[in-house]
């Protein structure tokens, strides 16, 4: 843990790195955007891939605000690894929902400091991620899943 008043040389900007193979394919989301949800105490990690002029995919990492490390999947509390494939202007996309599985490793859940109210936590970890169309027969499969990103919360 650094101090509670960060100085030098720590990385204090909000924001990450999402990447993994998406059916095979190598994806990097680079500027990632970093939201946390207050009312479900957790926080993601959101990486978006414009596939077609009409069509957005969209991979989240969610995780709690209670760091800790280990290996998890979507059914504990406050983990899921969502992907949806959005078209037009739709506020919601096609889930792979069906036959859902998921593993997510934090590696790394560390407190960077703090400043006035504002504390600011670096997190790590790698994923994994399968199911199936919610209606229909596409699958998918994500492979050698890593996330990067800092947050801040303030009280």
């Amino acid at each position: 843990m650094k101090d509670e008043d960060p100085k030098g040389n720590v990385n204090l900007k909000v924001g990450g790195n999402l990447s993994g193979f998406v059916n095979g394919k190598q994806i990097n989301y680079e500027e990632s955007q970093v939201i946390v949800y207050g009312l479900s105490n957790t926080v993601g990690i959101i990486g978006r891939e414009r596939a077609h002029p009409d069509t957005t995919n969209q991979l989240r990492i969610v995780i709690p605000l209670e760091p800790k490390t280990g290996v998890f999947d979507h059914q504990d509390n406050g983990f899921d690894v969502n992907y949806e494939v959005i078209t037009f202007n739709n506020e919601s996309g096609y889930g792979f929902n069906r036959n859902k599985t998921s593993k997510i490793e934090i590696t790394e859940y560390e407190k960077l400091g703090s400043i006035q109210d504002t504390t600011y936590y670096s997190v790590k970890g790698t994923f994994e991620r399968a199911g199936m169309l919610n209606m229909g027969n596409d699958m998918l499969s994500i492979t050698d899943g890593e996330f990067d990103f800092i947050y801040k919360i303030w009280f």
